[in-house]
C-alpha cells in the first residue's frame, strides 16, 4: 500500500503549513500551524513562530503491515515534540494516533 506525507504551505514562513498522510483512500491531518499547538502542559499553548517538521524515522513498528512513525511537527523553533505515531493505536477512520511523546523546550 503506496502512503503518502505531504507538507502543504503558501507562507514562506510555513505558519499556514498543513501536514497530511494518505494511504488506500483515506487521508488523515497530522498538523496544522494555524491551529494553536499543545502541549502536555494545558496552561502552554504555542502560536507559529518558526515552525518545524522532520520524520525521524518510518516503518512498521507494531508489524501490522502499516506505517508507524515518530516525527517532530512543531509550531515554535524553541520547542521539539518527538511523537510516536502507531496505526495500531488509531481509531477509524484515521490512519495513525498517537501512542507518546517527549517534549523539549530550548533556552
Amino acid at each position: 500500500m503506496k502512503n503518502t506525507i505531504r507538507l502543504e504551505s503558501r507562507q514562506a514562513s510555513l505558519c499556514d503549513g498543513v501536514i497530511t498522510l494518505s494511504s488506500g483512500g483515506r487521508t488523515q491531518k497530522l498538523f496544522d500551524a494555524t491551529e494553536p499547538g499543545a502541549t502536555r502542559d494545558p496552561d502552554l499553548v504555542l502560536a507559529c513562530d518558526d515552525p518545524h517538521f522532520k520524520i525521524h524515522w518510518a516503518g512498521d513498528l507494531d508489524r501490522d503491515g502499516r506505517l508507524d512513525m515518530l516525527v517532530t511537527f512543531s509550531h515554535k523553533y524553541s520547542y521539539t515534540p518527538n511523537q510516536l505515531l502507531l496505526s495500531s493505536a488509531a481509531r477509524s477512520p484515521d490512519l495513525v494516533a498517537e501512542a507518546g511523546r517527549y517534549e523539549r523546550f530550548s533556552q
